[in-house]
């Protein structure tokens, strides 16, 4: 398997930048078309944060090992963001 030089790399990355846009729309419409219709959050929701916070994890863990003190700050504050998100899933909406 050879390696991809600049341009093959920047075509994939261009690729999976435009997948990954079509995929977080598409899921905001049918969550957001399934909350109206159900009242209640729905798994396309659940998905669209769940998948969003896991980017923003990956992007601060991958600062804080090149040691970018933002990282961690990142990290904390999705941490809080989780934290918050779960307890108001179990609060208000149980």
């Amino acid at each position: 398997m050879k390696r991809m030089d600049e341009m093959e790399l920047h075509i994939q990355l261009s690729a999976m930048r435009w997948a990954w846009l079509v995929d977080v729309l598409m899921l905001a419409v049918w969550g957001i078309w399934g909350t109206v219709q159900t009242g209640r959050m729905t798994a396309p929701m659940y998905l669209l944060i769940l998948q969003n916070l896991v980017f923003f994890a990956g992007v601060q863990i991958g600062k804080l090992r090149v040691g970018d003190p933002e990282g961690k700050r990142g990290l904390i504050a999705a941490a809080v963001m989780v934290v918050y998100w779960l307890s108001w899933e179990w609060c208000c909406l149980g």
